[in-house]
């Protein structure tokens, strides 16, 4: 009977052990402390009449990130590595342009004005 209860009693304490050993509860809070990833937001608008662009299609080629503006012209680009990045920025009836930022653990925010083409 002795026997049975110490080997009851070690299976339980390997199970509970492999039990927590196998659990990741700090794995989300380490990935999240360790994540340097970061959004760029911002408007787009007619740099005559300051009216928002919406349609305009915001992107960084060289991380093969895209948005497009709303109504109220604005956008989000998310998930983008810290430092200097280059946006492309397109909309029919406008000369396309292209905006250096410098993303921080903040993110950033834009505002760019279009041209009407002539």
């Amino acid at each position: 009977m002795m026997k049975r209860a110490i080997m009851l009693a070690s299976v339980l304490v390997i199970t509970i052990g492999l039990t927590f050993a196998t659990s990741t509860p700090y794995a989300s809070i380490i990935e999240i402390e360790n994540d340097s990833r970061t959004t760029i937001t911002g408007t787009v608008s007619d740099a005559n009449t300051g009216e928002a662009i919406s349609g305009a299609e915001v992107s960084i080629p060289a991380a093969d990130v895209s948005a497009t503006t709303d109504e109220n012209g604005t956008f989000a680009l998310e998930g983008l590595d810290l430092g200097a990045h280059t946006l492309s920025v397109d909309a029919e009836g406008y000369a396309a342009a292209e905006v250096e930022t410098e993303i921080t653990e903040e993110g950033a925010t834009v505002r760019v004005e279009l041209e009407p083409e002539r």
